[in-house]
């Protein structure tokens, strides 16, 4: 059996340009965290997808929304994307407490970092996309 050397040659090229691609991800990350920025912000302003949140008893006695009296936890979502890796938060003491609940004040678990399916299928395209030059 005989291997073509121009295939061999191809194939070592073709991964050497993925592997110097993959070096600086900032370009896709950037517009991966801006997908998922988004779909947090939707999860607030559907309180809570694909199940709701308890609501809470401010947001029942003055029929506001859950989780947004004031907006400074949704403001506070941020996505910082660097050569390799993503952040995706908030820099709030509170943020996690409400994410994910806190039995001893009997405050219920509102799961807002939360990715829907159709967002991990955007973000892979866009990683896709990013790998074949089109980005």
């Amino acid at each position: 059996m005989k291997i073509d050397d121009r295939f061999s040659i191809d194939l070592e090229m073709y991964l050497y340009k993925l592997l110097a691609k993959s070096e600086n991800l900032q370009t896709p990350l950037s517009l991966i965290g801006e997908l998922m920025r988004s779909s947090v912000l939707e999860n607030f302003r559907q309180e809570g997808r694909p199940e709701k949140w308890k609501p809470s008893i401010r947001a029942q006695e003055e029929g506001g929304q859950t989780l947004t009296d004031e907006g400074h936890l949704k403001g506070s979502i941020y996505a910082i994307a660097k050569r390799q890796s993503l952040q995706l938060g908030s820099p709030l003491v509170y943020a996690s407490v409400h994410n994910f609940g806190y039995p001893p004040k009997n405050i219920p678990k509102r799961k807002f970092l939360l990715f829907q399916e159709e967002d991990i299928k955007q973000a892979k395209k866009i990683l896709e996309l990013y790998f074949k030059g089109g980005l």
